[in-house]
């Protein structure tokens, strides 16, 4: 099982664009992903993107995916995002709840 995690700083006057459900894209049912969501930091314009997949290989087969071009084709406007998105990835070695293994 691997965890996610894609930090964006969005421009101010942007914050809609991750605030609404609406223009996510992620809604779909994805194989391998076992979950989703989106956070908000403390921090203005932070926001987390957090999943949850059976393994790598899930995450990876979702990034070639039409899913994952359909989540990403121009739902965030030009000039929203600052810098580039951090990504990390990280494999769950032991857990409990939704996090067990």
């Amino acid at each position: 099982m691997i965890i996610v995690q894609n930090r964006i700083q969005l421009n101010e006057g942007f914050e809609y664009v991750f605030e609404d459900p609406e223009q996510s894209g992620d809604g779909e049912d994805v194989p391998g992903r076992i979950s989703f969501g989106r956070l908000k930091t403390d921090e203005p314009g932070v926001y987390i993107n957090l999943s949850i997949w059976e393994d790598r290989e899930a995450f990876q087969a979702w990034r070639g995916s039409e899913s994952f071009k359909r989540a990403h084709s121009g739902a965030i406007p030009d000039g929203a995002i600052s810098g580039r998105p951090q990504v990390t990835i990280a494999e769950v070695l032991y857990g409990e709840g939704n996090l067990a293994v």
